[in-house]
């Protein structure tokens, strides 16, 4: 059963609508369905009117602007990024957020968030390698392999450092 007839069939245990329409809508985007996503979350939207909270709202705005940006369409998403409060986000979002301002190169916004992120957790690799590779889109590639340097000294090697480190020397033309 795939996973869109699963999600239909939940509905029927769901207490909330507004809920499983942003499931739907999660796995439509995941099948390349990103116009009928959409319209789910529009539709969630008005039905979450109806006696929600603003945490509901702000949940769908996140959602929006994420299925837009995971259908490359980073303009329209990037703006509504730019609009939200985004400390609260959700790692998901933020992600999102990242991918859409290395696509339109909006480094500083990116570089916003992710320090956001590290105000919070510090040693979070994940947040310490995703700046690096801004640091790197923005043409501080020397910067940032220094910095991924001494992380690594710390917390020692991970998947996806070297794939950054080589990402630094390319920019830099570091070719030895």
């Amino acid at each position: 059963m795939g996973a869109l007839k699963l999600v239909d069939r939940g509905r029927a245990l769901e207490r909330r609508r507004g809920e499983w329409r942003r499931r739907r809508a999660q796995v439509l985007v995941d099948e390349g369905e990103g116009g009928a996503a959409v319209k789910e979350l529009d539709a969630s939207k008005g039905e979450r009117r109806k006696g929600a909270d603003w945490r509901d709202l702000r949940v769908l705005a996140w959602d929006r602007a994420v299925v837009l940006a995971r259908m490359g369409e980073h303009p329209e998403a990037l703006a509504l990024f730019q609009q939200m409060e985004m400390a609260p986000a959700p790692d998901y979002v933020v992600e999102a957020a990242v991918e859409s301002c290395r696509e339109l190169r909006e480094t500083d916004f990116a570089l916003k968030l992710v320090d956001q992120r590290l105000a919070n957790d510090p040693n979070n690799i994940k947040w310490r390698i995703r700046r690096a590779q801004l640091w790197v889109d923005k043409g501080e590639a020397q910067e940032a392999a220094e910095e991924l340097e001494k992380f690594r000294e710390v917390r020692g090697k991970h998947p996806d450092w070297l794939d950054v480190r080589i990402y630094a020397a390319q920019v830099a033309e570091d070719w030895i």
